[in-house]
């Protein structure tokens, strides 16, 4: 059990900026209607980022750290 919250730890940053950015693009819809935009298409526009990354990277560092960073 130790052991899986040390490791979650290690993402809370990025779990608190990930969190900001899906406030501040809720929040476009209050600029326009036009910019709504649902947690599903967050979520796949998140994972799709990521994935393009690893795609044009390949040779990543297994380092956590800068795993995090790079994300």
């Amino acid at each position: 059990m130790k052991k899986t919250l040390d490791m979650r730890n290690n993402y809370v940053g990025l779990a608190r900026v990930a969190s900001k950015l899906f406030f501040v693009i809720n929040d476009f819809s209050l600029i326009d209607s036009m910019y709504q935009f649902s947690l599903e298409s967050y979520i796949y526009l998140f994972s799709s980022t990521i994935q393009n990354y690893l795609t044009k990277n390949p040779n990543l560092n297994d380092s956590l750290p800068e795993k995090l960073q790079n994300i």
